[in-house]
């Protein structure tokens, strides 16, 4: 009898169940390349009944998560008449708001508290206007440069992308937002309207559309290319999620008129999973959700108009990933500089319970001692790898104010370079090299500061502050064009506060699940975690671009560890306060990679 490796190439180290009963609606099998293995998981997604609307509409807009979204304007029958209702959602039950400034059929991205209505068809004509919501109120925005109609969306308020225009000569054209003002960039490759949307600024998904087509186009921040198409072609689709892991759900047919059929994107090909309860089109245009989690809000069941809202969950818990035990570190500190990768990681500074300049390196199993910094000191920003890194800012109590020293590390030694503009401590850092680096917030002196500087390889710049001052943030995620800051203390209290930077400026997102400092952070401003913190927590948190989840914890509860690891799927903490005192440990985290969907 043939065997799954001899089909696939591949041995089964774990089955959650049994392939051979892999079959109705709403399974997707997973497997994750580990060595010469893979895992296989089934994931169900599933929707459920969530509370309705106060008003049945369709055409309308909605934004944020699947426990807390906002929903807007649209048309009420007789159609076309349009609207300006607002409604918020808490999980449970929608409360009426501030209604927008103009009523219409319109599109929306952002959260709950930070969103922009877009474009839209006032009855007629469609129109330029933007409106932005800040959780209380509507205030008109930046226009447009042309007039779209029923938009398809993705991004957030400080980085967006709208295109696909309903109607007119504008159908295949994009606008891109950089929180201050829209451009006009590539156009898409098909002329299609009625569009389903999803993703990121720059990295987003066209679907579905037009006279019932099945094309799908992805978008690189430059361009936009086509991929594989639809199973079931549809014309005004609900969509969310990232170009990798997206949802298509319900739209309109030819015959029967609306469907319940959703497809998921993995980011090569769709495959039909669990059907909504209720067919309808034209459901909230906008960023309602990810693929973990998200609403499909009210909609036209044709020919009436319907109140009811839906709640998809995707349950999986093969890439919840797991931490591990690595190498002790020769030195137990805290408070310590760290850059580098899981198998060439690297280590500086810190508490030991003196201010210590040492520095370790580290080749996945073991840390070794190499040259120290000129300067012992803890708490201070960095970014870079094993060979080419760079720390900057800290402490030591002789030194009032927190440093503004910069060193750089070649692999072999460290030399002192250009300095801080401002000398801090405790700030937040990001960035992918010793070339390119963000350092944010932190002490400076006695205060607590929001102060931004950029670094180019040569020189700082200060740039757009932080809209909250605060320090203790342990780290930060991203690069110098698309980072956060999680976390953090504002001299009176851990802070949940997140915010969002697009390369210009700071937006405030969806908060972090607790409030946490001296923790630690790796991955991007879509794929981030943020680990430990104080008072010597052991509980992880993924960010997806949207929202924070809670995964695996940590074996040890700490504070003040250092980190490593420029991925959220391959990750360290290192050292680090537990009580009563400093620690070598090393844990490592680990989350499935490579996913697939097995279709046979």
């Amino acid at each position: 009898m043939t065997d799954y490796k001899a089909i696939h190439g591949k041995n089964v180290l774990h089955v959650a169940s049994d392939l051979d009963n892999a079959e109705g609606e709403g399974e997707i099998w997973f497997n994750t390349t580990s060595s010469d293995f893979k895992t296989i998981t089934k994931v169900a997604g599933s929707w459920s009944t969530g509370g309705n609307v106060n008003t049945a509409r369709y055409y309308h807009g909605a934004v944020g998560t699947k426990d807390a979204s906002l929903t807007f304007g649209g048309t009420i029958l007789p159609y076309p008449t349009v609207q300006n209702l607002s409604e918020e959602y808490d999980g449970s039950s929608w409360a009426e708001g501030n209604n927008l400034n103009t009523a219409r059929v319109t599109s929306g991205f952002g959260i709950q508290t930070a969103a922009f209505a877009v474009g839209g068809n006032e009855n007629p004509p469609s129109t330029t206007e933007v409106e932005s919501y800040n959780g209380t109120s509507w205030t008109e925005g930046t226009a447009m440069n042309t007039a779209g109609d029923w938009l398809a969306l993705a991004g957030t308020t400080s980085a967006g992308l709208a295109f696909a225009s309903a109607v007119g000569p504008t159908i295949n054209e994009t606008e891109s937002w950089n929180g201050s003002a829209w451009t006009e960039v590539a156009d898409l490759s098909s002329t299609v309207s009625y569009r389903g949307g999803a993703g990121t600024n720059t990295a987003a998904l066209a679907f579905g559309g037009g006279a019932y087509v099945d094309n799908t186009e992805s978008w690189n921040g430059t361009a936009w290319s086509e991929v594989s198409d639809l199973n079931t072609a549809r014309a005004i689709p609900g969509g969310f999620g990232i170009q990798t892991a997206a949802l298509c759900f319900t739209g309109q047919l030819p015959s029967p008129y609306t469907t319940t059929v959703v497809e998921h994107f993995d980011g090569t090909s769709w495959t039909e999973i669990a059907d909504t309860s209720t067919d309808r089109l034209g459901t909230g245009a906008g960023t309602c959700g990810t693929t973990a989690g998200g609403l499909a809000v009210a909609g036209s069941t044709y020919p009436a108009a319907t109140n009811a809202v839906e709640e998809w969950e995707f349950n999986t818990t093969v890439v919840a990933g797991a931490w591990a035990s690595g190498g002790d570190i020769n030195t137990a500190r805290a408070n310590l500089g760290g850059a580098g990768t899981q198998t060439a990681g690297l280590i500086a500074g810190g508490v030991s319970p003196s201010y210590v300049a040492i520095a370790e390196t580290y080749d996945g199993s073991s840390w070794t001692e190499v040259g120290d910094l000129n300067q012992a000191r803890s708490k201070m920003g960095d970014v870079g790898s094993q060979t080419a890194a760079l720390v900057f800012g800290g402490k030591n109590p002789p030194v009032s104010g927190g440093f503004d020293l910069v060193e750089s590390y070649n692999g072999t030694a460290w030399t002192e370079i250009a300095d801080l503009t401002t000398g801090k401590s405790s700030g937040g850092a990001a960035g992918t090299s010793s070339t390119s680096a963000l350092h944010f917030g932190g002490h400076s002196g006695t205060a607590y500061v929001a102060t931004n500087e950029e670094w180019n390889g040569t020189s700082w710049t200060e740039v757009a502050d932080l809209n909250v001052a605060k320090s203790m943030l342990g780290g930060g995620l991203g690069t110098t064009t698309a980072a956060l800051a999680a976390g953090g203390h504002d001299g009176s209290s851990s802070l949940a506060t997140n915010e969002s930077w697009n390369g210009t400026s700071w937006t405030e997102v969806n908060n972090v699940n607790r409030a946490v400092d001296e923790c630690e952070t790796a991955g991007t401003q879509t794929a981030g975690m943020i680990m430990a913190g104080s008072p010597y927590s052991a509980l992880t948190e993924e960010f997806d671009g949207i929202s924070w989840t809670e995964v695996a914890d940590m074996s040890t509860g700490r504070q003040g560890g250092g980190g490593a690891g420029p991925t959220s799927t391959l990750a360290m903490f290192i050292g680090g306060n537990t009580s009563p005192g400093v620690v070598v440990s090393t844990e490592e985290w680990t989350k499935a990679q490579n996913v697939e969907i097995i279709t046979d």
